[in-house]
């Protein structure tokens, strides 16, 4: 899909085959997020916390990991680290 932007064509991804993870705690946030890559066609999986993120990861693969570093429960910087840990241990 392309797009006219005055004097320049923006040419938008077709992202439909992968999937992201979105951790991000602020609905609105959510929302606007969303709005950003609606275009792209790319799968969205929203958690709003870090605990919530670490039980998605457990359940599906997401190509791709957008997180929110302050959040209730569990922020961001832990929950890397705990996806980085995992991770390193299935290898």
């Amino acid at each position: 899909m392309a797009v006219m932007e005055s004097d320049y064509q923006v040419d938008i991804p077709n992202l439909s085959e992968y999937s992201v993870l979105l951790v991000e705690d602020n609905p609105i946030n959510q929302q606007v997020a969303q709005e950003f890559l609606q275009d792209t066609n790319i799968q969205i999986t929203c958690a709003e916390n870090g605990l919530i993120a670490l039980d998605r990861i457990g359940k599906q693969k997401f190509d791709i990991v957008l997180m929110d570093i302050q959040m209730p429960e569990m922020d961001g910087l832990t929950a890397t680290r705990e996806i980085r840990h995992s991770l390193k241990n299935t290898e």
